[in-house]
């Protein structure tokens, strides 16, 4: 069953690839263009230091969920309690323009940043450019808390 065609801002979009490539990014948009989604990698500093990156385009806004390339052992109760317990903490805290999300179903812990483009607000390449930063930045932070858990 395929996915259902969605309506994302074509113009919001081409100013993300247009920042992607000038700032040479290996992504992909070609296979997921009819549903706005781009994917890519991001290398950061820090014992985290690669995170998956997804943009989701849609009518009027933009979100950013960037992951690191793995997971929590949803068996091991204690370090699910240990995990939720920090992105509380780490959320409380703020920065990085999001927050924190923990799946306790998958063990997946990401960064999401929504970024509102409502009444034809075209993002310029600097509020891009934060909006995927920010979430490196909090992972290059976080990160020994984050690994000392698993």
């Amino acid at each position: 069953m395929s996915e259902q065609k969605r309506e994302f801002s074509a113009k919001i979009a081409e100013t993300i690839k247009t920042f992607l490539e000038q700032e040479e990014v290996n992504f992909s948009f070609g296979e997921t263009q009819e549903h706005g989604i781009f994917n890519f990698g991001i290398k950061i500093g820090g014992l985290i230091d690669y995170v998956d990156c997804s943009i989701r385009v849609n009518a009027d806004s933009y979100v950013i969920h960037t992951r690191p390339p793995f997971r929590l052992d949803t068996k091991n109760q204690t370090k699910m309690a240990e995990m939720a317990l920090f992105m509380t903490h780490a959320n409380d805290l703020g920065g990085g323009g999001g927050y924190f999300f923990f799946n306790e179903r998958s063990g997946e812990i990401l960064y999401r940043v929504y970024v509102n483009c409502a009444g034809g607000i075209i993002p310029t390449p600097e509020l891009v450019q934060n909006s995927i930063d920010g979430p490196c930045i909090m992972f290059e932070h976080y990160g020994p808390e984050i690994i000392s858990i698993l």
